[in-house]
């Protein structure tokens, strides 16, 4: 995993977490939609915030300018690809602002929990703390699911989880190197975690849109 800390300002933040979650599977969209996306987090987000984002991601290759209309030397309708690493980086955006904390009954949360107090784990022992031996197929299942988080963790977070050189009989066993906190460590490749984004500034008090009924923007 890398260590790298990013240091965007909100605005550009704000603009990464709206597109993971709202652009479309293409990853294409246009200025006037992520204006429309950031303010749907409850956020007053006008074009020019917008075009500054653009272009500080567009520098870190998060989103890349595609075909535009042009009429008398002017560019309409530009629209712009959200990049593999943009939409990475935008979901590590998106839980930097809008989450205090992972889910905490997810199993990679429980799991990774687990690894922070033991230090050591195989996935034996983390079955047998965490999952009902009760129901034998579920057991299997999570069991399963247990391992496959383990060498995930190990694999693209070597920094973080790495397996021990000696097993536990026949068994690997799983060790923390670093702690990140309460966020559980990259389990795919590519995947930015939360505390990349830990000096994110938080959204200023004039940009943000004030509650309505029963806390609604």
């Amino acid at each position: 995993m890398s260590n790298t800390t990013l240091h965007p300002n909100w605005y550009t933040g704000v603009a990464l977490a709206a597109l993971a979650h709202r652009a479309p599977s293409s990853g294409l969209f246009n200025e006037a939609q992520l204006v429309q996306w950031a303010q749907a987090d409850a956020v007053e987000f006008g074009a020019g915030l917008a075009h500054q984002a653009l272009r500080a991601m567009q520098r870190r290759g998060y989103a890349l300018p595609q075909s535009a209309r042009r009429s008398n030397g002017k560019i309409f309708n530009q629209r712009w690809q959200l990049t593999p690493a943009g939409r990475e980086a935008g979901l590590a955006a998106h839980a930097a602002l809008h989450h205090g904390a992972p889910d905490p009954h997810a199993l990679a949360t429980r799991l990774w929990g687990l690894l922070r107090i033991r230090r050591r784990l195989t996935t034996d022992e983390a079955a047998s703390t965490l999952v009902d031996a009760g129901d034998g197929a579920a057991y299997a299942r999570q069991k399963k699911a247990i391992g496959a988080l383990l060498r995930a963790w190990a694999k693209h977070a070597p920094d973080v989880v790495t397996v021990a050189a000696k097993r536990e009989g026949a068994h690997l066993r799983y060790v923390l190197l670093r702690d990140l906190g309460a966020w559980p460590p990259p389990a795919r490749a590519g995947q930015v975690h939360p505390t990349a984004f830990a000096s994110l500034p938080p959204v200023p008090k004039q940009f943000v849109k004030p509650a309505g009924p029963e806390g609604q923007p």
